[in-house]
């Protein structure tokens, strides 16, 4: 287990774009970069549709937890595929 936590792959948060744009064309090739690009893209407007049809009773702190962190994981991979080709 300590040597998974030092290896930058077993951190969600730390993995950058560049990491998952190389495990991707390894595994699957552009066409699998791209369909995660535009996953990750379409983050955003999925979370309003999902907040939009939440039960009157599910709790705000909740949701709000969930969707800020996903929101910000979204921001963090997108701001890095600037440097990529």
């Amino acid at each position: 287990m300590a040597l998974r936590s030092k290896n930058v792959h077993w951190r969600f948060h730390d993995t950058m774009p560049q990491h998952w744009h190389a495990l991707t064309l390894k595994v699957g090739g552009p066409q699998v970069w791209q369909a995660m690009v535009r996953l990750v893209e379409r983050e955003a407007p999925s979370l309003d549709q999902v907040g939009r049809t939440l039960p009157q009773d599910f709790p705000p702190r909740t949701w709000d937890a969930i969707s800020q962190g996903m929101r910000s994981q979204a921001a963090h991979f997108l701001g890095g595929l600037a440097g990529l080709p």
